[in-house]
């Protein structure tokens, strides 16, 4: 008997399904416009080194190293409202879902396994399209409007962002964090 073999994915997210550049634009563009040039170019040689420490780009922890070096100027606590509030689903690419829907019919129904960054948007686009709308009761005649359901994952959904940490711009350490699913499952695949 021939063994079986998985059949593995890779796909790519990064500027290929979701515009990052974009993403970074909005975000220079907003500094500039709101703090200045000076606080833009400050913000972005932080992001650009922990990038370098990290491996990744930590967008709130380069604002509040920023923070950290301008304590009394208040003003700055609006700039985690922007990014907190980020429309990142917004920045999908065109057929980005259609991509993961495809990759869903091929796989005959079964969920992959899923590995990203800590951008947050990929999760919201997982369940997008693997995603089952929690049951709410109305009551008839209650008052107010009916509830929006969220989406869920579903409980074969395994989704974990890997980090890498990195010394002298060499990988020291990786470390995972579970998303969706548990981590019995996630180490099962």
């Amino acid at each position: 008997m021939t063994p079986s073999h998985p059949i593995v994915f890779l796909v790519d997210v990064d500027n290929t399904l979701v515009d990052n550049d974009g993403i970074q634009q909005d975000l220079k563009d907003h500094l500039e416009r709101t703090y200045g040039l000076a606080a833009r170019e400050r913000y972005w040689r932080i992001l650009e080194d922990l990038f370098v420490e990290l491996g990744y780009r930590d967008y709130i922890g380069a604002l509040q190293r920023f923070r950290v070096e301008h304590p009394r100027e208040v003003e700055l606590l609006s700039m985690s409202s922007f990014l907190m509030d980020y429309p990142f689903a917004d920045r999908l690419y065109p057929g980005a879902l259609e991509v993961l829907k495809r990759l869903r019919a091929v796989t005959c129904g079964s969920i992959p396994f899923f590995t990203s960054d800590q951008l947050p948007h990929y999760a919201h686009a997982l369940l997008q399209v693997y995603g089952m709308p929690e049951v709410l009761l109305h009551l008839p005649g209650t008052r107010g409007p009916q509830p929006t359901p969220k989406l869920l994952p579903p409980t074969d959904l395994n989704y974990a962002q890997v980090v890498k940490h990195r010394k002298g711009g060499r990988v020291v350490r990786v470390t995972t964090t579970i998303i969706f699913g548990s981590e019995e499952a996630v180490q099962h695949r």
